[in-house]
């Protein structure tokens, strides 16, 4: 009885060894996990987590561990649904469970079952598996913001297979990631430019430029793909055909400005 006596003692006085008033942070619990002392807290936001092993938590690891909270409480794209700060002897481990990670439209918590880990030892890196398919991708590397970590994850998703096979390879995916966005941004330039240059043709007796819409434009364009042996004449007759209202200079036009015939 005495023993265990003892034990609660030392539970609770590691519990209030740090002063967490004193950070502006609320004191919601003190409990045991696994029979290891751990405090849930709240700050003046609202943010909530916890930090368990209190025991071996140093007055000088407060200020990395409130810096690391801040970080992860101005997140806008992944939302956790808890936060836990473990003190090891070598410095601290940081475990994020998330229940949104939202990224180009995609909801990728589903790949992280077991969370996004952090540690701190003279910087903060993640080191987590995520599971994508039958494969297991091991994301590794010094943090730096959540869009650099969440456009990692996203590179993962798309090519698992060959995210394996090395952590380098990763530099090449995002190579490959840049092009083909910048093949997107230059394919909208060049339709823009195009439309632009068909008004310019198309434009009346005043100078006015007349754009033709981007309806007509499309089925021209499909209807050519689609035949490319067909002439002018072919394709305006079977536009009209389909009651499409659309006249032989416009379909002139498209097919000089996008086939150049």
């Amino acid at each position: 009885m005495k023993k265990s006596f003892f034990l609660c003692m030392v539970m609770f006085t590691s519990l209030w060894a740090i002063d967490w008033q004193g950070y502006n942070l609320e004191v919601v619990q003190q409990t045991n996990k696994n029979e290891i002392p751990m405090v849930i807290l709240k700050d003046n936001r609202g943010f909530v987590f916890s930090v368990e092993n209190t025991s071996l938590l140093l007055e000088e690891q407060v200020g990395v561990l409130l810096q690391i909270k801040d970080i992860v409480a101005q997140w806008s794209r992944i939302v956790p649904e808890s936060v836990s700060f473990i003190p090891t002897e070598n410095g601290l481990e940081i475990l994020v469970l998330p229940k949104v990670v939202i990224y180009r439209g995609e909801n990728m918590v589903s790949y992280i079952p077991a969370g996004i880990r952090f540690s701190w030892r003279m910087g903060l890196f993640y080191d987590f598996k995520m599971i994508v398919g039958t494969n297991l991708v091991r994301m590794r590397a010094a943090y730096e913001n959540e869009e650099e970590l969440l456009s990692r994850m996203h590179r993962a998703v798309k090519y698992p297979a060959l995210y394996m096979r090395s952590d380098d390879m990763d530099i090449l995916l995002q190579k490959v990631e840049e092009v083909e966005e910048r093949q997107v941004v230059l394919e909208a330039e060049n339709t823009a430019l195009k439309k632009l240059w068909i008004a310019y043709l198309n434009r009346n007796f005043f100078g006015q430029l007349r754009p033709i819409a981007d309806e007509k434009i499309e089925r021209v364009v499909v209807t050519k793909k689609n035949n490319p042996h067909w002439g002018r004449k072919d394709i305006y007759q079977k536009l009209t055909s389909e009651g499409l209202r659309i006249s032989q200079k416009e379909v002139d036009l498209i097919l000089l400005v996008y086939f150049g015939e």
